[in-house]
């Protein structure tokens, strides 16, 4: 006990500290997102987006060392996020950027540790309240199948959940995951798709699993030529995926049968994109775009006035709600640190990436704080994030 309390007794340190931070506003987030927002009173988002700014600013103060450049870059940014949160109606972009850069130094492993901790814990006990009925446990119907969203806003906010979970452990496992790993997540990602419906997530979990055998198979030096290529080029993945999608989405026209097809598999995106990207001309620093999703009561019981609108591709709503150059500088930020860790020969963040990248073509997580975990890489300390792990398998 006298133990206990002279560690308690301890000043955290810059590391605690930024994990505290990202630990209360991780939360918020999260539940944001579940039916728990329905009964949580926003003075409570308020006070915690306010005490974690309040927590970063005195890490950053105290903690941490900054050259003239890096000051610089630092101040643009924060600018850049108060434009664009302004201009498009999102301030969770202030709040992100807050975080990203408040994670300088901090080991990006032990962030991806918290995050699947918490991550796991609060789907838990979202399910679970559900099903105790201290929260809603909304269904929505495709046709005459159910999908069930079990205690989130909507079906597709589970699977994601799960989906980013798995890539979180994937990470954390590195090297060490094991056959039996790979049937469990085969057996979530069923289990999931039979929930919840969601087709496409099922498809780019399995890419994921794919991509992890790829992985270990190159760290064992077992590679094909094709799995060569695929490690040594997944870097481009963000930028390849980010202008693909938003050229098929402004060129697309209902009469060709081609993008119809292609639109078709992807569930009507494709031409939600296109209006977006047509009816809201590019800015400089991003616009509001009203939308009306699926997700919450609203999606139950919509009303006679009710008009279903959203971008659901992550890379669109950068381009179209948060701006050209907010567009770059998230892409070319992506492209810089996978580019870097590729030429460090350390390539797991960069292949999921490269399925973060797939997933975000049609997705609206990429800049998701409570589902992406690789939001932090920037500035966190991911120089050592794979030595740890590679160990085990040349031991």
């Amino acid at each position: 006990m006298q133990r206990l309390i002279r560690v308690t007794q301890q000043p955290m340190n810059g590391d605690e500290l930024y994990l505290l931070a990202f630990s209360i506003y991780f939360i918020s987030n999260s539940l944001a997102f579940t039916m728990f927002s329905y009964i949580i009173p926003s003075i409570v988002g308020t006070a915690v987006r306010a005490i974690v700014v309040g927590l970063i600013f005195f890490k950053v103060i105290e903690f941490d060392s900054f050259d003239d450049r890096t000051l610089l870059l630092y101040l643009s940014l924060i600018i850049l996020s108060i434009l664009v949160a302004y201009q498009s109606g999102n301030k969770d972009i202030f709040f992100m950027m807050v975080l990203i850069l408040g994670a300088k130094e901090v080991p990006f492993r032990l962030i991806a540790k918290v995050y699947l901790f918490l991550g796991i814990s609060i789907f838990v006990l979202t399910i679970v309240s559900a099903q105790l009925d201290v929260i809603k446990n909304l269904t929505f119907y495709r046709g005459s199948a159910a999908r069930f969203a079990l205690g989130t806003i909507y079906p597709t906010n589970l699977a994601a959940t799960v989906f980013y979970l798995m890539i979180c452990y994937c990470y954390l496992r590195n090297v060490a995951l094991r056959l039996k790993e790979y049937l469990i997540m085969v057996i979530i990602v069923c289990v999931v798709y039979y929930l919840t419906g969601t087709r496409l997530n099922a498809i780019i979990s399995v890419l994921l699993l794919l991509v992890m055998f790829i992985y270990q198979r190159y760290q064992k030096h077992e590679s094909t030529k094709f799995e060569l290529y695929v490690v040594r080029y997944s870097w481009l993945a963000m930028i390849i995926a980010f202008f693909s999608i938003n050229w098929l989405s402004y060129i697309y026209t209902a009469s060709n049968k081609i993008q119809k097809l292609i639109d078709h598999i992807l569930s009507g995106r494709l031409e939600l994109a296109h209006f977006a990207l047509t009816n809201y001309p590019l800015t400089l620093f991003g616009r509001f775009i009203e939308q009306n999703g699926w997700g919450g009561l609203n999606g139950v019981n919509p009303s006679s006035s009710f008009r279903y609108f959203f971008i659901d591709s992550s890379f669109v709503r950068l381009t179209a709600m948060y701006g050209i150059v907010f567009s770059i500088v998230v892409i070319f930020g992506f492209t810089y640190i996978t580019k870097k860790l590729s030429l460090q020969n350390e390539i797991l963040i960069p292949l999921l990436l490269m399925v973060v990248a797939v997933s975000s073509t049609i997705d609206a997580n990429l800049l998701e704080i409570s589902l992406n975990p690789f939001l932090w890489i920037f500035f966190a300390n991911v120089s050592d994030s794979e030595t740890l792990n590679t160990k085990i398998i040349r031991e």
